[in-house]
């Protein structure tokens, strides 16, 4: 398992279809998101020493991939209106039930947490978009 690793999902490049090239994103909110969501949602994490030990190599690949799958702000500009909404109700959702940044997450990356404040600028943000989109 050692010598087989998963590929990285590193890519300094920002992205021409990534959300802060697609709409104007606060830098308070931009901080967020860079801090507590970007690793998982988006074409850049930033990997710790113990990444690289399999088995968690894996497991952090496998989140990495799953929490693509659900948004990736990097590709922002490639989703359709559809696809937009689906994704925005979505996080409005999660960020409300606190559900993301997951708890594992957290306990390796406390400085992910979002404060309650963070918590309602980002609710109120994602609800921006909803007219945006």
């Amino acid at each position: 398992m050692q010598l087989y690793r998963p590929a990285k999902n590193s890519n300094s490049e920002v992205s021409e279809t990534s959300i802060g090239k697609m709409i104007q994103v606060p830098e308070s909110i931009q901080n967020i998101l860079d801090r507590s969501c970007a690793d998982c949602h988006s074409n850049n994490t930033k990997y710790l020493w113990y990444h690289e030990i399999a088995p968690i190599s894996y497991v952090v690949a496998y989140h990495i991939s799953e929490g693509k799958e659900h948004v990736n702000f990097d590709t922002w500009g490639k989703y359709n209106a559809n696809q937009k909404k689906h994704i925005i109700d979505n996080l409005e959702e999660v960020i409300e039930s606190r559900e993301m940044p997951l708890f594992g997450y957290l306990k390796l990356h406390p400085d992910a947490v979002i404060s309650d404040a963070d918590n309602q600028k980002l609710l109120d943000w994602i609800k921006t978009l909803e007219s945006k989109e």
